[in-house]
């Protein structure tokens, strides 16, 4: 469990789960954005019960209260579903949830809404790989609002769809675009390196090495590129 502070540490809480106190906190965290993390084992899959007490102090402040299941476990959920299918659809990339401003984000290749990577993050990397391990097909949908380093997707998956953040109507010009009733026209308006290698580093204000118009090295996927179900002439 992740129980974030979205804003000034000045909130107290207490979380009981099933009557039991799991977390107190008197609010002095000491750290804008911070994060405390507690972890519950359950042995079945009843209900529990789950109370969060909130001693609000701050008109700016807030908290919120995540749960995350452990990345192992919803991975091999995942390969037994893929087993039974014809064609695995696996849909990755970021969120507004990991990418932003001041966030209170500990992963690696994160710090605080920033990128320190421009790769997938390893958790998604380790399921593209285990669900095309069961030999079907693969074909990765990538949602996310900055270039990626889609380089183990762009050799292995049997077709790569670049949807950013579709919004409210993006589940259906996806389901819409893989099966052929809307031919894609999108062109990448962005240049997508294999690797942070490649790029001068974020506080060199200069273009070399930047853009489509001074990148030197060879990119993952190039500035108008987008393949289409149609012919041109």
């Amino acid at each position: 469990m992740n129980y974030c502070y979205a804003c000034e540490n000045t909130e107290a809480f207490n979380l009981f789960v099933d009557g039991k106190l799991l977390v107190k906190n008197g609010g002095k965290t000491g750290e804008r954005g911070a994060v405390i993390e507690d972890t519950v084992h359950f042995t079945d899959t009843k209900p529990h019960q789950i109370r969060l007490e909130n001693f609000h102090r701050a008109g700016s402040a807030g908290i919120d209260l995540t749960w995350q299941a452990p990345a192992e476990v919803l991975r091999a959920q995942a390969v037994e579903v893929a087993k039974k299918a014809d064609v695995i659809i696996a849909l990755v990339g970021l969120s507004p949830g990991l990418e932003g401003e001041e966030m209170p984000i500990q992963l690696e290749g994160f710090s605080g809404g920033d990128r320190t990577a421009i790769n997938l993050p390893a958790v998604q990397e380790e399921l593209l790989k285990a669900v095309a391990a069961t030999g079907k097909p693969v074909v990765v949908v990538s949602e996310n609002g900055s270039a990626l380093a889609l380089n183990w997707a762009s050799e292995h998956a049997a077709a790569l769809l670049e949807a950013w953040y579709p919004g409210e109507e993006g589940g259906t010009a996806i389901a819409e675009t893989l099966a052929g009733d809307n031919s894609p026209a999108g062109r990448l308006p962005i240049t997508f390196s294999s690797s942070l290698d490649e790029l001068p580093p974020f506080d060199n204000y200069a273009m070399q090495g930047r853009t489509y118009r001074y990148f030197t090295c060879k990119p993952l996927f190039r500035f108008g590129d987008g393949l289409s179900y149609t012919t041109f002439a």
